[in-house]
């Protein structure tokens, strides 16, 4: 008698085992579910967007109740999901045009985040060159036409030099107009690219088309310095980080995330940023390639830029 009480004593814990575990499950769901889950949309910049994505799963797994939506596609097109709502953060390579702010209604905030140099590439089977902006500008121009110029002969490339730059409204065209063709809007002569340029969506693409073909030529951010293209140098100085730290490499700029309005504290938006400006942050900035503005350890000293405090 006693033992069939055991028995059936045991056969109803064994019963409830499942149960247990199914509410444990159902309790733990609820718990998830009640979460305040919130989603980012992040466009713009094909430049800043190497870091983003880089920092993309160790913000989330730090953050496990955001998503990340990350899209490419130029500085110009980023701000202007942003302006009319569409996203939550732009990614930019060059500071906000004023016409831009003023289409947002002077509503526009920027965050730097790194620092970059845009870097004149060219294929890895050339020999080292360095030139000045003026002939860079020839080059690009088609004052400049062919690898037998005595300008740029010494890479002992042969045959037709085959410019490939970025599309309108990307950020490194922006910014590459204005530092080395003469003229942001390219109105000036001159500062217009030679009629047969390759145009490309993104920096990956220009980085591509250059190291597959010898007589290519073209700009991308610091961060798609790779094997298979050799940058050149300009006035003397090669593009590295260290050049962009001490600011003596011509093309230089700052990256940027930008918002519209002054991001709630403690929201996402505001997380996300205050995190890629923080120590860890500028670790994936430094590990994507660029340059770290905010310190990279507690003990490093700050540059001259801020952090911004919510």
């Amino acid at each position: 008698m006693s033992y069939g009480s055991r028995k059936f004593r045991t056969i109803i814990l064994v019963a409830l085992v499942p149960v247990a575990i199914t509410a444990g499950v159902l309790i733990a769901w609820s718990m998830y579910s009640n979460q305040n889950f919130q989603e980012l949309d992040i466009e713009g910049s094909t430049t800043v967007y190497k870091i983003i994505e880089e920092a993309q799963h160790p913000y989330i797994d730090l953050h496990p109740f955001v998503a990340l939506t990350i899209t490419g596609t130029s500085s110009s097109s980023g701000i202007i999901s942003l302006s009319e709502g569409l996203i939550e953060i732009a990614m930019a390579s060059r500071p906000i045009e004023t016409s831009e702010n003023t289409s947002a209604d002077g509503n526009l905030r920027e965050f730097p985040i790194a620092k970059d140099v845009l870097a004149i590439i060219i294929n890895d089977v050339a020999n080292p060159l360095n030139i000045s902006l003026d002939i860079g500008r020839a080059i690009f121009n088609g004052t400049i036409t062919d690898w037998s110029h005595p300008s740029v002969n010494t890479t002992g490339l042969t045959g037709t030099i085959q410019v490939v730059v970025r599309q309108d409204g990307s950020g490194s065209r922006d910014f590459f107009n204005e530092y080395v063709m003469g003229d942001g809007d390219q109105l000036i002569p001159g500062s217009e690219y030679v009629s047969g340029a390759v145009t490309k969506t993104s920096n990956q693409l220009v980085l591509d088309d250059v190291r597959t073909n010898d007589n290519y030529i073209g700009y991308v951010g610091l961060g798609y310095i790779e094997e298979g293209v050799e940058p050149i140098i300009i006035n003397n100085i090669e593009p590295t980080k260290e050049t962009a730290l001490d600011e003596s490499y011509p093309i230089q700029r700052n990256l940027f995330l930008v918002t519209y309005g002054d991001p709630e504290v403690n929201s996402a938006i505001s997380e996300f940023i205050r995190w890629i400006q923080s120590p860890p942050g500028q670790e994936i900035v430094d590990l994507s390639g660029f340059v770290a503005i905010y310190p990279t350890a507690l003990t490093a000293e700050k540059t001259e830029n801020k952090y911004y405090y919510f």
